[in-house]
Order: structure tokens, then C-alpha cells, then sequence
């Protein structure tokens, strides 16, 4: 099950992190589900190993099964293959090199950094991704172990159970998927309600309407009847095209079929029916699947995308007629506005004629600029293409290869290659430097050779024309290469006889130590086997056993349960009845008291109170009262509706008096504040006298 990451390309694995995005990891580590209360200061001073537990921290929450460790208990080449392993299965972009795997382990910021921000800008798709690599990632078994009968149908039903698990994911997604909220129930049935009341209201005018027209309920069954036969034309023409494309498929189907049958049938009466043969044909059969199954994603994902365009349509709110009135007036207004447009472009155009040249020249220029968009639109679409291909040529390369970390030793080992690769290269470079000099002084005497070789023939031939057997030095030089020929071919075939030969006997030596490598396990296995037998024997006996106790006990516990809450239910009923009553009960003795007290009263043999002789005169008594403090209310109303004009005028009088007063007041401090204010003026005035040395003596003092 794959699930879809928007990835965010690591900001490399070397790089330190900027501001902002150390801000980010700081702020995503402060918020639900970690809460760690740290600031952009206590973060970067983290040490190493500070910084490796908050890695872990996010890394636990994502996995707790397989993260949940202590770091100072573990090893660092553990710990790398522990958290490399899993950033690789969950996919994350790094190289993995031998500086990374330093920087993991020695937990460096321009490495933890990166991998912080990675994980908590994806976290909920990343959980959701290592909750499924835990079943899906399939678990590899040596090809040795598979042949054994019982190892194979363990890893065979393995593999289905891993089946299983996918599609029941992939359907519970779908149905998680496709589930509607409430909220967007309820935004249905109020649409639905609307409609409805449309649809009554307008059936509630369509009958007023045609109450009185004779013959109306007869036009109505037919067109009823109508309707209901082109209803049903309608399903039988979409279960006809139904039916025509699954005959298509089918058809298709059954060419594919055939053709791959012929297909079969001449590779098996072909001469070249061999294993290879076979597997290329099975390659092409799986491209043809992959082609298949890549265009059948593709209208998948089409379909799905129009389903949702048609939901969103679906959501929007009902259009009544008001609103498509109000359009069709918009678009009227728009319309006019259009025409009024194109008559001033007319008029624009007929009085001005000199603008023709430059619209020409305009137009050419947009045709162009179309031209070019359209070409900028195709190469765009084949780059996109050509990337979409490269990424999944990566992700099969992966996939089938997968990543490789190196520890320690095995990077010291594959230093020291590469030490003894060198050094054998230096060496191969200086043979091959004296090879090329020796091969110019070979060539030099070979030059040399072919001229005295040319002058040495022309004297044969003349002395075999001489001789009479012209030609013997070229049949002779034939003879020899022939021979020369036949020789090589003989060691040829040699050498492949002694490879084959070589082939078998290796072969047969590797089939001979898996046996006997093999050998002691199966011996093992078979004794195991016998144990187990017995002991398999036994534990089915007591589980059926315990089974069959376990389900008589939990029956007969259901039972008691059951008769337990019956009678705890019995008991509360009784308990509420029990209160009920004796409630009831204590109310009417209360009554039946005073009854009985208020006979005596009556009977004078007792008195209710001090002041009455019994509650009907104490009764009679507060009615009395309380209408005299009635009738005194009603006195008081009638004088506060007779004298509310009054005194309401009084008031305004009373009010507009206090404000006379107040403006007074004012009047008056304002006139003190004045005289004040001149009588110093004045004594200023007076004491600054120049020349003069005066002692004035103020009335204020």
C-alpha cells in the first residue's frame, strides 16, 4: 500500500539549516503530540546526544515497536542500521554515504537537522507509512530454505495474508474516503427540504391551476404512463450499452487470450524453446500488464478527479428562480454592454484608420507569442513525461536493489580495494606504456619487413614464370592459412570443452556442499518434526478442551449475568415504588392531620393558635387583610395617576432651576477668577517700577 507523501526535498543532507526552518522543527516540537517547551537558544544548544533522543523521540512516535531503545545502551553501528533502515523504508532522499552515516552517528546538526524537519513537516503520512511497512515490506528467505515443503507453504501463506492486509487497507481507505460527515448530511437534507418545498408549491400552483380544465386527470395517467415507459427505455438502453462494453472486454479479452496461446504453441515448435526464450516472452507480457495497468491508474484517477468535481458541484447551494432570473438579467446587462462596446470599437475604427498597420503588426506578434506559449506548453508536457519516467525507473531501480550501509569494517575493507585497485591500475598503466613503445618498434620493423617482403616477391615470381610454376607461393601461403585456421578453431572448440567440462564439475561440487551443508539441518528438522507431533497432538487435545470448558462456563456466566440485571433491574422498579408510596403516605397523614386538628377546632376543644380557633377563621382572617392592603394600593395609584402631570412639571421645573444655578456659579468664579487675575496684573505692574525699591504690602496678606 502505497501512500502518497508530499515530499519536501531535504535542504541536503551537509547544509546547515536556515532560520526559519530551525523555527519550524522548534515550533512542530513544541505542538501536540510532543509538548517540549523548548526555544530557538535551548534547541541549538543541544549536545550531540541531546539531539539524538529528540531524533528518537519523533522516531517512537512514529514507530514505539522498533524505536523504543536506549541510546547510551546501544551501538552506533546498531543504531545507524536501526534509523537508516527506516528513513530508506519510509523514504527519505539522502545519499547514505560514509559522511552521513558519520553524522548520524555522531549526531551532527547538518544532519539531524535535515531529517528533523523531513519527518515533522510529513508526520501523520509517515506514521501512516510505518504502520503499513511493518506488514507490507515483504520479508526475504533464501532460495535454499524455500525448498523444503513445510517452509514453503509457511512463506506462501505469508505472502496471502500480505495480500489480505492490502486490500482490506485499500477498501477501508476507499470507505473512509467516500464517507460523508454529518455536517455535509445535514447541508443535503436542507437542500433536499428546499427542493421539497419548491416542489410542493409549485405541484400546489400546477393543481389551482388546472383544477377546473376538463379532461385533466386522463392527460395526466398518460403522461404518467409516458414518462414511466421512457424511464424505463432509458434503463434499458444504459443495461444494453452495459452489456455491449463487458461483450467488448470480453471479446478483447478472448483476443489477448488467443493470442497468447499461438504465441505459446510456436515458442514450443520453435527450435529456439529454450529457458531464455521463455523468460523474454514473460518480460514482454509484464510490460504489456504495466502498460495496462498505468492507463487503467490513468482513467481511474480521471474518473475520480470528475467524481469529485461533480461532489463540489453537488455542495453548492440550491439556484431558485429568483437567482436564475437575477442571472439572465446580469447576462442581458452584460450582453448590452458588449454591443455598446464593439459599436464605439466600429466607430473608434472607421474614424481612425491610421492604427490598422500597428493591429496588423499586434496580431502577427500574438500569433507568435501563441505559437511559442504552445511549443513551451509541449516541451513542459514532455519534460514533465520524461521526469514521471526517471522517477519510477528510480523507485523500480530501488525497489530491486535497494540501499547498502556500510559499517566500519566493511568501508576499511573497501578502502583497501580500492588501495589494491589503484596500485594495480598504476602498474597495468606502465605495462601498457612499454607495450605501446614496443608496439611502435614492431610496427617500424614490420614496415621495413613489407618492403623487402615486396622485392623478395617480385624475384619468386619472376623465378617461378621462369620455372614454369607460376602461383605456388600463393597456393602454399592458402594452404597455411587454412591450416593456421583449422588449428584455431580446434583450440577453440577445446577450450569450450574444457569449460564446459569445468561448468559441470563445478556445478556438481556446489550441488554436492548444499547437500551436505544442507544435510544436518534437514536431519534436525525431521527430528524436530518428530517432536513436534506429539506435542502438537497434545496441545490440540487440551485446547479443544479448554475451548469446550471455556464455552460452557461462559454460557453459563451469560445466563447468571443476565438474570443478575434482570433482578437489579426488578429491584430498582420495587425500590422507586417503595419510595413513591411512602412519600404519598407521609403527605396524606400530613393532611389527615390537620383535618383531624381542625375538627377538634371546630368542636372547641382545642384552639389552632393563640389568635384563631381554627385555620378557617386564620384563613379567613388574611383574606381580610390582604384586601384592605388592596384597596389601600389602589388609593395610592388613583393619587399618582392624578398627580403625575404635576409632578412631572415640577420636576422639569426643579431641573431647569439647578441648571440657572450651575451657570450661575459659573458665571460667578469666572468673574472672581477675573478680578483676580487683574489685581495682580496690577500689583506686576506697580512692584517692577524701575529705579525703585518699594515694599508693598497686599490685602491678601
Amino acid at each position: 500500500q502505497e501512500v502518497s507523501l508530499g515530499y519536501v526535498t531535504p535542504f541536503f543532507c551537509v547544509a546547515m539549516a536556515s532560520a526559519d526552518q530551525l523555527r519550524e522543527v522548534v515550533d512542530r516540537l513544541n505542538a501536540e503530540p510532543f509538548n517540549m517547551q523548548l526555544s530557538l537558544v535551548s534547541f541549538d544548544e543541544k549536545q550531540p546526544l541531546e539531539l539524538m533522543e529528540v531524533l528518537n523521540g519523533v522516531l517512537i512516535y512514529l514507530d514505539s515497536d522498533k524505536h523504543k531503545v536506549d541510546l547510551r545502551d546501544e551501538t552506533p553501528d546498531a543504531m545507524y542500521h536501526r534509523i537508516g533502515e527506516f528513513l530508506h523504508v519510509v523514504g527519505y532522499r539522502c545519499s547514505y554515504d560514509l559522511e552521513f552515516q558519520q553524522g548520524l552517528v555522531t549526531g551532527s546538526k547538518q544532519v539531524v537537522y535535515p531529517i528533523l524537519l523531513w519527518l515533522l513537516q510529513n508526520l501523520q503520512q509517515l506514521k501512516k507509512r510505518a504502520y503499513l511497512a511493518k506488514y507490507c515490506v515483504t520479508f526475504e528467505v533464501p532460495e535454499e530454505f524455500l525448498k523444503d515443503d513445510e517452509m514453503a507453504t509457511l512463506f506462501n501463506h505469508y505472502r496471502e495474508l500480505q495480500a489480505t492486509f492490502k486490500a482490506t487497507h485499500s477498501h477501508l481507505e476507499q470507505q473512509v474516503h467516500h464517507s460523508v460527515t454529518p455536517g455535509e448530511l445535514k447541508r443535503e437534507i436542507q437542500q433536499l427540504d428546499a427542493e421539497k418545498e419548491q416542489l410542493v408549491h409549485k405541484i400546489g400552483a400546477f393543481k389551482q391551476k388546472t383544477a377546473n380544465q376538463p379532461g385533466f386527470d386522463e392527460l395526466l395517467q398518460v403522461t404518467s404512463a409516458l414518462r414511466k415507459q421512457q424511464e424505463e427505455d432509458a434503463r434499458i438502453s444504459e443495461r444494453i450499452r452495459e452489456q455491449r462494453m463487458q461483450l467488448d472486454q470480453v471479446e478483447q479479452l478472448h483476443m489477448m487470450t488467443r493470442e497468447r496461446y499461438a504465441e505459446l504453441i510456436a515458442a514450443q515448435n520453435s527450435e529456439d524453446s529454450s529457458a531464455e526464450s521463455m523468460l523474454r516472452h514473460l518480460r514482454n507480457d509484464v510490460g504489456r500488464s504495466r502498460d495496462t495497468l498505468t492507463r487503467l491508474q490513468r482513467d481511474a484517477e480521471e474518473k475520480q478527479k470528475r467524481v469529485m468535481q461533480l461532489d463540489e458541484m453537488l455542495k453548492l447551494p440550491t439556484v431558485t428562480q429568483s437567482d436564475i432570473q437575477r442571472l439572465e438579467s446580469d447576462v442581458g446587462a452584460v450582453h448590452d454592454q458588449i454591443a455598446q462596446l464593439e459599436r464605439t470599437k466600429a466607430e473608434n475604427d472607421t474614424t481612425d484608420s491610421r492604427l490598422t498597420i500597428y493591429k496588423q503588426q499586434v496580431n502577427l506578434v500574438a500569433k507568435k507569442k501563441e505559437l511559442a506559449e504552445a511549443d513551451l506548453k509541449k516541451a513542459e508536457t514532455e519534460r514533465e513525461t520524461l521526469a514521471a519516467e526517471l522517477t519510477q525507473k528510480e523507485k523500480e531501480y530501488e525497489g530491486m536493489k535497494g540501499h547498502k550501509f556500510l559499517n566500519r569494517d566493511e568501508f576499511k575493507q573497501y578502502v583497501n580495494q580500492v588501495r589494491e585497485k589503484t596500485q594495480q591500475f598504476k602498474l597495468m598503466k606502465q605495462e601498457l606504456s612499454d607495450i605501446r613503445m614496443e608496439l611502435h618498434v614492431l610496427d617500424r620493423s614490420a614496415q621495413i619487413l613489407q618492403k623487402n617482403d615486396a622485392i623478395v616477391n617480385s624475384h619468386m615470381n619472376e623465378v617461378e614464370r621462369s620455372k614454369g610454376i607460376e602461383g605456388y607461393q600463393d597456393t602454399e601461403q592458402e594452404i597455411q592459412d587454412v591450416s593456421a585456421q583449422k588449428a584455431e578453431v580446434d583450440k577453440t572448440k577445446g577450450s569450450y570443452l574444457d569449460q564446459i567440462s569445468k561448468t559441470v564439475t563445478d556445478i556438481n561440487a556446489q550441488l554436492k556442499d548444499k547437500k551436505a551443508t544442507l544435510a544436518p539441518q534437514i536431519k534436525k528438522l525431521r527430528t524436530c518434526r518428530q517432536r513436534f507431533q506429539p506435542v502438537e497432538t497434545q496441545y490440540m487435545e487440551r485446547r479443544e478442551a479448554y475451548q469446550s470448558t471455556k464455552l460452557a462456563l461462559d454460557d453459563r456466566l451469560k445466563r447468571l449475568l443476565d438474570e443478575v440485571e434482570s433482578l437489579q433491574g426488578d429491584v430498582a422498579v420495587h425500590d422507586q415504588q417503595f419510595h413513591v408510596t411512602q412519600i404519598q403516605s407521609l403527605a396524606v397523614q400530613a393532611q389527615l392531620a390537620r383535618a383531624a386538628k381542625e375538627q377538634r377546632c371546630a368542636n372547641n376543644e382545642e384552639k389552632w393558635s393563640a389568635d384563631f380557633q381554627s385555620l378557617s377563621q386564620l384563613y379567613t382572617s388574611e383574606m381580610q387583610t390582604m384586601e384592605q392592603v388592596s384597596k389601600e394600593l389602589r388609593k395610592q395609584r388613583q393619587q399618582v395617576q392624578e398627580n403625575h402631570d404635576h409632578h412631572l412639571a415640577q420636576k422639569h421645573m426643579f431641573k431647569e432651576l439647578e441648571e440657572l444655578i450651575s451657570c450661575k456659579l459659573k458665571v460667578a468664579e469666572k468673574e472672581a477668577q477675573s478680578m483676580r487675575q487683574s489685581a495682580e496684573d496690577f500689583r506686576a505692574g506697580y512692584h517692577g517700577t524701575a529705579g525703585v525699591d518699594r515694599f508693598v504690602v497686599s490685602d491678601d496678606h
